[in-house]
């Protein structure tokens, strides 16, 4: 260390050099650094399989046993961690894709899981009855209820949501019917769709008018009104 051949980036982990370590590298750091059993986590897995659109932080690490803090690792404790749940992917220990959909569950949308569902699948990365036995496993999971509406949303033909602006759009529409999300219509993928399939078999006939034409719609609507 005193010559610079080896630089501590965590308790007990060395580099050769003092250079910046390439994301795999710190994450196999971050790894070994959490001891036995540990493996890489939540975002950082979903990186890690190319399934991301997030930027790289901090990289996330699961633990199966209660671990004390460390600089610059973001822990998850997952205490008696199945180790069906766990896999060697390129080198470094890592969750496997079902365990990664369930914990990112915890703390992301339906629709960004779904996004990621999505992007797992086009890579053939995605196994529906792996995702479901491992969410049976962790009973009590915080993110078993939201796993299950991204998978609902998957079957449905949902690409979830694809960037900030999408999330920040969806986060403005609560509280009125929700849209379809980035599914296939009359040939094309629309953003955001909101069906009135439901209205015209009741008997509406639905006018779609903009902004600026409020003042004058009442006038020219009257006999919808």
């Amino acid at each position: 260390m005193a010559r610079g051949t080896l630089t501590r980036r965590y308790p007990g982990v060395y580099s050769y050099g003092r250079g910046e370590l390439s994301p795999e590298a710190r994450w196999m750091a971050a790894v070994l650094a959490c001891g036995e059993g540990a493996a890489l986590a939540h975002l950082s897995s979903v990186l890690r399989f190319d399934c991301s659109r997030w930027p790289v932080g901090e990289p996330h690490v699961i633990v199966p046993r209660r671990h004390r803090a460390v600089e610059g690792i973001v822990i998850h404790h997952a205490i008696g961690l199945d180790p069906r749940d766990a896999t060697e992917f390129r080198g470094i220990p890592t969750t496997t894709v079902a365990r990664m959909l369930l914990d990112l569950s915890a703390t992301h949308t339906k629709h960004q899981v779904a996004y990621v569902i999505n992007q797992a699948a086009w890579r053939r990365r995605f196994d529906l009855d792996a995702t479901l036995r491992s969410r049976q496993r962790a009973l009590g999971h915080p993110g078993a209820g939201v796993l299950a509406q991204a998978l609902d949303l998957y079957a449905a033909g949902s690409a979830g949501s694809k960037s900030g602006l999408e999330d920040q759009f969806l986060e403005l529409v609560q509280g009125f019917p929700e849209p379809l999300v980035n599914m296939e219509h009359l040939g094309y993928e629309v953003d955001f769709r909101w069906p009135d399939r439901v209205l015209h078999e009741a008997g509406y006939t639905v006018v779609r008018f903009t902004g600026p034409e409020l003042p004058g719609a009442p006038a020219r609507l009257s006999p919808y009104f």
